[in-house]
C-alpha cells in the first residue's frame, strides 16, 4: 500500500473518530442541559412539606402528599402541564404534560425546545385530567438514567419493597400511586388499553398485570380505584416495553399545593 493511501486512510480514520466523539460529548451535554432545567423547575416549583404536618395528617389517617406543588404557576408556562410526578429516592420528580398529539412532548421539554430527553407525558387517547379508569404515561429510557429509566429497577424485589409508592398531583386532587405491577412487554401489547369506567373487565385487567408482575407488590385493589400505567422502552426485543401499574389511592389535597 504506497503511502498516500495510508495517510488518506488514516485521516478519515482521525475524522471519523473526531466526530463520533463530538457526537457523545454533545448527547451528555444536551442530558446535562436537561437535567439541570427539571432541578431547577423542582426547586422553583416544589417544596416539601413540613414533617409536623404529614405527622399530624398521619395521626388523623388523613393521606397526604409529602411534597406539594405549584401547578398554578407551572401552568402559566405552558397550559399542557396536568400534574407532577414524584418518588422519594429516585429521579422521577418531573412535570407531567398531555396534548392531542403523543408526538409533541416525545422530544420536548415542558417549556417547548427541542430536547433528547422530552417530557413526561400522557397518552393522547387518555380524556383529560386523568379522567380514565386506566391512564398511560410515558417516558423516555435515557442512557443517563433519567426520566422513566428506572421502571426498570421495579422488577427487581428490593428496590421495589423500598419504593413501593409514588405521588401524582393534579388540579382535580392528589393521588398516592401504590404500585401494584412491574413486567416487560410488548408496545402493541393488551397492556395499553384504555378503560373508561370501572367493571369486570377492568378487574380482568389488573388480575392480569398482576399476574405477569416480576414482582409481589402486596397491594389489593380495591373497588372503583383509577389506574395508571408507567411506560418507558426496554431495548430487550423489538418495541419491548419496562411497564409499572399503579393505583390511584385519592391523598388529602389541602397539602398538595404551595401556600399562597
Amino acid at each position: 500500500m504506497s503511502t498516500w493511501i495510508r495517510r488518506i486512510l488514516m485521516a478519515v480514520s482521525l475524522l471519523v473518530f473526531v466526530f463520533a466523539a463530538a457526537t457523545v460529548a454533545a448527547v451528555k451535554y444536551s442530558y446535562s442541559v436537561d437535567r439541570r432545567l427539571y432541578a431547577a423547575t423542582a426547586e422553583s416549583f416544589t417544596e416539601a412539606v413540613p414533617r409536623e404536618e404529614l405527622q399530624r395528617r398521619e395521626e388523623e389517617k388523613r393521606l397526604c402528599a409529602p411534597i406539594a406543588v405549584d401547578l398554578a404557576g407551572l401552568r402559566e408556562q405552558n397550559p399542557d402541564i396536568v400534574g407532577w410526578i414524584w418518588c422519594e429516592d429516585t429521579v422521577i420528580n418531573y412535570p407531567v404534560l398531555q396534548s392531542d398529539d403523543n408526538d409533541r412532548y416525545l422530544r420536548r421539554t415542558y417549556d417547548g425546545k427541542y430536547s433528547a430527553s422530552g417530557s413526561i407525558f400522557v397518552e393522547a387517547l387518555n380524556h383529560m385530567g386523568f379522567a380514565d379508569y386506566n391512564t398511560v404515561v410515558y417516558g423516555h429510557n435515557m442512557r443517563s438514567n433519567d426520566m422513566f429509566a428506572g421502571l426498570k429497577y421495579w422488577q427487581d424485589p428490593d428496590y421495589a419493597a423500598a419504593h413501593p409508592v409514588m405521588y401524582l398531583l393534579t388540579e382535580q386532587g392528589d393521588w398516592r400511586i401504590d404500585l401494584l405491577s412491574a413486567y416487560t412487554t410488548s408496545a402493541y401489547s393488551e397492556t395499553y388499553t384504555i378503560y373508561l369506567a370501572p367493571g369486570t373487565e377492568l378487574d380482568d385487567y389488573i388480575a392480569r398485570a398482576r399476574s405477569l408482575s416480576a414482582v409481589d407488590f402486596g397491594v389489593e385493589p380495591q373497588p372503583n380505584a383509577k389506574y395508571v400505567l408507567l411506560s418507558t422502552c426496554a431495548y430487550l426485543f423489538d418495541d419491548a416495553r419496562y411497564v409499572v401499574h399503579g393505583m390511584l389511592t385519592p391523598c388529602d389535597s389541602v397539602c398538595g399545593r404551595l401556600a399562597e
